[in-house]
């Protein structure tokens, strides 16, 4: 998977780490091109959220609140 491509999928972890760390008023300033190392890698946990394959978000194993995954993902769609 080419680097923008793996982007594209990661910014969508890079939006809901930094909506998670905004409930939890903590500063998010990670750079994405690390985790795209990663991801390319093989790793499939970041902050506790999981992954699969194609960068799309499964689980939070950190949530700062009940649902707060589910409810990042409906907003996006909405």
């Amino acid at each position: 998977m080419d680097r923008l491509l793996r982007s594209s999928f990661l910014s969508n972890l890079f939006a809901y780490l930094k909506y998670r760390y905004f409930l939890q008023d903590i500063e998010f300033n990670e750079d994405i091109s690390m985790y795209e190392d990663l991801f390319s890698n093989g790793q499939r946990v970041f902050h506790g959220v999981l992954l699969d394959d194609e960068g799309n978000l499964l689980k939070d194993n950190q949530e700062p609140e009940n649902n707060c995954l589910e409810d990042f993902l409906l907003k996006q769609r909405n």
